[in-house]
C-alpha cells in the first residue's frame, strides 16, 4: 500500500467476523505505516542534524581507511605471490588461499618434507596425532603472511585448516604429476 489508500471492497455477502477481521487487519495496516513514516521522518531529522552529519562523516572516514587498508594488503599479497612463484619455480607450485584477511601463500612441500612428513603420520593412530603433524607440515609451507600473523588468522578462522589442506594437497598433486611427466 505504502501511501495510497486501499479501496473498500465489495463486502456483500461477508458474514461480521469476516468483516470485522478485514478491518482490524485495514486499520493495523494503517498504524504500521503511520510509524513507518515517522520513522522515516525522525531519521532524516536526525542525519540532517550536525550530529548526523558528524557521525556520517565519521563512518565515510572510517569506510575509507578500511578500503586504503584492503587495497594495501592486496598490494601486499600480490607481491608475496609473484615473489613466491619467482621463488618455488612458477605458479604450479604455488597455492594462493583468499580469506577475508587477505591470501595465504603456500608453496608445494620439497620432496623430503612429504616424505618426512608421510614417515610422521605413518607411525601415528591418535587422531589428534596426525592433525598436529599435519597442521605442522602444513603451516612450514605458508611463506605469506608471517607465521605470528598467520597463527593469528588460524585462531580467528579455524575452519581455514579445510581450505589450507586443500590447497596443500592439489600442490602435492600437481608437483607427483609433473615428476610423472603428466603436467
Amino acid at each position: 500500500m505504502t501511501g495510497e489508500a486501499m479501496s473498500k471492497p465489495d463486502m456483500k455477502g461477508w458474514t461480521p467476523e469476516q468483516i470485522e477481521a478485514y478491518e482490524l487487519a485495514a486499520s493495523a495496516l494503517a498504524a504500521e505505516e503511520e510509524e513507518t513514516r515517522a520513522a522515516l521522518e525522525r531519521a532524516g531529522r536526525e542525519a540532517s542534524s550536525p550530529e548526523g552529519m558528524v557521525e556520517k562523516l565519521r563512518e565515510q572516514a572510517a569506510a575509507a581507511r578500511e578500503a586504503r587498508a584492503r587495497a594495501e594488503r592486496d598490494a601486499a599479497d600480490d607481491a608475496a605471490y609473484r615473489k613466491a612463484c619467482k621463488e618455488h619455480g612458477g605458479e604450479k607450485r604455488v597455492a594462493r588461499v583468499r580469506t577475508v584477511e587477505g591470501s595465504v601463500i603456500m608453496r608445494a612441500m620439497t620432496r623430503q618434507q612429504h616424505e618426512d612428513f608421510s614417515d610422521r603420520i605413518a607411525g601415528l593412530e591418535a587422531e589428534a596425532d596426525i592433525l598436529k603433524v599435519a597442521q605442522q607440515a602444513t603451516l612450514d609451507t605458508v611463506v605469506h603472511p608471517p607465521r605470528p600473523r598467520m597463527l593469528e588468522i588460524l585462531e580467528l578462522y579455524p575452519r581455514l585448516w579445510v581450505h589450507l589442506y586443500s590447497a596443500r594437497d592439489a600442490l602435492i598433486t600437481g608437483v607427483e604429476e609433473a615428476a610423472r611427466g603428466k603436467g
